[in-house]
């Protein structure tokens, strides 16, 4: 992985089908700061798996916030809870 040193935060409403779309940019970030294909998707199911569980019980308009630090280490924080891509 090449230090990009890439920090990227979003917010938006705690619905199901922006999952999907941030799966995508978690994706190509990951692929941007040198991850294969495999990691950078393995890498973002777990952010997708932490944004779904943290967007559970919330009202639909609540705001989630999500920060995608390209590190290294490549870190996803979401509602607080971080999830960190190993080393290869």
């Amino acid at each position: 992985m090449s230090n990009v040193g890439f920090l990227l935060n979003l917010s938006f409403p705690a619905e199901a089908h922006h999952v999907d779309a941030l799966r995508d940019v978690v994706v190509q970030a990951v692929k941007q700061a040198g991850g294969d294909e495999t990691r950078a998707r393995d890498f973002a199911e777990q952010v997708a798996a932490l944004v779904r569980e943290s967007t559970s019980g919330l009202a639909r308009d609540t705001p989630l916030a999500v920060a995608i630090d390209l590190g290294p280490p490549i870190q996803a924080v979401v509602g607080g809870r971080t999830v960190t891509l190993g080393p290869e």
